[in-house]
């Protein structure tokens, strides 16, 4: 579990925290109602700076510097 969890301390906390909000959000709805959530609550993490972070870090080779923005 501490393996995971340091995984995931790495991701972008925006795109982590949608995560979470979505797997909640989805709990006993049906499989196109949960997916219709999930965009709602996702697709706005897509046009942060922090999204753009993450594969710019990734093709530098370089630490993400992640700032929740």
């Amino acid at each position: 579990a501490k393996k995971v969890a340091a995984q995931i301390a790495l991701c972008g906390p925006l795109a982590v925290e949608a995560v979470k909000r979505s797997a909640y959000a989805s709990d006993g709805l049906t499989e196109k109602e949960a997916l219709a959530q999930e965009l709602e609550i996702g697709q706005p993490i897509f046009k942060t700076n922090d999204a753009k972070e993450g594969p710019r870090a990734f093709v530098e080779k370089r630490a993400p510097k992640f700032t929740r923005s």
